[in-house]
């Protein structure tokens, strides 16, 4: 490598590094707010800090609201809230705590990409090109301006897993308490790292220039599945045996939807590392102008050039690539038929490009060293310019969220929210303390991370504003108790959902609730 190159490589971390520590230093100053997903694992940790069981949330009962039923969270693993619940619990406040988890995740993840790409064979430029694409995309910036929970664990954790076994190399049986380590490491970062713990496993076994039949890939083969096999014992046993989660299957299959989720498949792996999905719901699904009513005809459209650029990939990479060629194809194939079958079986995976993003960075430093190395100035020309562009994209995200976010309100626990304004948690606050008799309030609230600021009362959530009025409509809740309150966006109110909230305790007449308006927020009180 030349020193030209050298020096670039060099900048390339130095930039990555600085990213980070800009936009840590800004979201620290600022605070992010959060995805109503990490808000129901915070509710789980606040009933655990109050005595609950481990994963164990704590809301009314609805057979009986004046008493209150634990239940076992499975929906979403326990990286998300309880790192930063750990940092809160030393004394910092919840917000801080997510800005330095993120820190954290963004920057152990970038160093892992890094190794696992040097690990790969590619060259310092190859790599230093890869991780500065990384650092400034759209979804390494989102986490410090919305906090997305197990997605920014999962970017951390993800490459030293599979770094971890790329460097195992010849599997043995030794290995196998550590692989089924690593899976379990994947899980408690998101439950979808299992789908990409599963598929490094399989690409383990295939090897360069061995027989597919023979004795060594054979025992690679059975320790990969006695490795899948334990861990799933396990995971079912501790998990899934317990609850719901996207993965479970619905009521009936369904092929329906297979080819455009196969459609999406192929250009989130080409593309997802870049941000360029979500690039393309902001220009064509934006919620205030929607152009399609989905990327269906997008990714269709899409996808011959994703595909094109894979093969391109696989036939550029030189003969020393070839065991990366062979484990990224295995990965990819593995990963994608997972997604798929579980979509086919009516599971609730959404169909959306971050699903795919661990198989697309393993791509990454691949595409990149093809790419970068094709003949003529003005193809390397144009790719520098769409990186420009992606980073470009990913710096005015963050921009866009941090100015929002500055001004959102800022609860006492030191996060912005993004649903409820300053009078509804002033509202909220004010009925957040316990009777005389040690009776503690309870509060209905239409997204999860709202009942986060109160520290007394007991909590349920619903998510009102998104669900339809048939899912409204089946909830039912039984009993009284001696305060009860139902906090709800005012327009639902006029779109009649906030009455079908409120007919859903039958044990309180309609025309018996006291109405408290609150501008952009309605309260709703029960008080005996």
């Amino acid at each position: 490598m030349s020193a030209m190159e050298v020096k670039v490589a060099r900048a390339g971390a130095v930039a990555a590094g600085l990213v980070v520590a800009a936009y840590t230093a800004v979201a620290m100053t600022v605070r992010p707010s959060m995805f109503s997903d990490s808000g129901w694992g915070f509710l789980v940790w606040d009933a655990m800090r109050r005595g609950a069981p481990f994963n164990h949330g704590v809301a009314p009962d609805p057979a009986d609201i004046s008493r209150d039923i634990a239940g076992f969270l499975t929906t979403w693993s326990p990286g998300q809230y309880v790192l930063p619940g750990l940092i809160e619990m030393l004394g910092a406040s919840l917000g801080a705590g997510i800005v330095v988890t993120v820190a954290l995740a963004s920057a152990l993840g970038l160093i892992g990409w890094h190794r696992l790409y040097v690990a790969f064979g590619f060259p310092p430029l190859t790599v230093a090109i890869a991780v500065a694409i990384v650092a400034g995309s759209r979804f390494f910036a989102l986490p410090f301006g919305i906090y997305t929970g197990g997605e920014a664990l999962l970017f951390a954790v993800a490459p030293w897993v599979v770094l971890g076994v790329w460097k195992l190399g010849e599997l043995r049986w030794r290995h196998l308490p550590l692989l089924v380590v690593g899976l379990g490491a994947l899980a408690f970062a998101k439950l979808s790292g299992v789908v990409i713990g599963v598929a490094m496993l399989a690409g383990a076994v295939l090897w360069p220039g061995q027989p597919w039949l023979g004795s060594s890939t054979l025992r690679r083969a059975a320790i990969a599945a006695v490795a899948a096999a334990v861990f799933g014992v396990l995971l079912h046993a501790v998990w899934l045996s317990r609850g719901w989660t996207a993965a479970s299957a619905g009521a009936e299959w369904s092929w329906q939807g297979l080819p455009a989720q196969l459609a999406l498949a192929a250009n989130a792996v080409w593309s997802s590392s870049l941000s360029l999905g979500e690039l393309t719901a902001y220009l064509f699904l934006h919620p205030s102008r929607p152009l399609l009513d989905s990327l269906d005809l997008v990714n269709f459209a899409l996808a011959p050039v994703a595909v094109a650029t894979l093969i391109l990939v696989w036939r550029r990479l030189p003969p020393e690539y070839a065991r990366y060629r062979l484990l990224l194809t295995t990965v990819a194939v593995v990963y994608v038929a997972i997604l798929a079958c579980i979509s086919v079986r009516g599971g609730a995976v959404s169909p959306e490009e971050r699903h795919f993003r661990p198989v697309s960075l393993v791509l990454l430093v691949g595409m990149v060293h093809v790419l970068a190395n094709l003949p003529g100035r003005w193809i390397r020309g144009a790719l520098a310019g769409c990186a420009a562009l992606m980073a470009l994209y990913g710096v005015a995200s963050f921009t866009s969220h941090a100015l929002a976010n500055v001004g959102k309100p800022l609860d006492q626990r030191g996060f912005r929210h993004a649903i409820a304004d300053h009078a509804a948690l002033a509202f909220l606050g004010s009925i957040d303390r316990p009777a005389a008799d040690g009776s503690r309030p309870m509060v209905l609230v239409t997204s999860p991370e709202i009942g986060l600021v109160l520290r007394h009362a007991r909590v349920m959530s619903n998510h009102a504003d998104f669900e339809s009025e048939d899912t409204l409509h089946r909830r039912v809740y039984r009993g009284r108790t001696a305060r009860l309150y139902v906090l709800i966006q005012s327009r639902l109110v006029d779109s009649g959902k906030a009455e079908i909230v409120l007919r859903s305790f039958k044990d309180y007449p309609l025309d018996s609730w006291r109405k408290l308006p609150l501008g952009a927020f309605t309260a709703f009180a029960q008080e005996e």
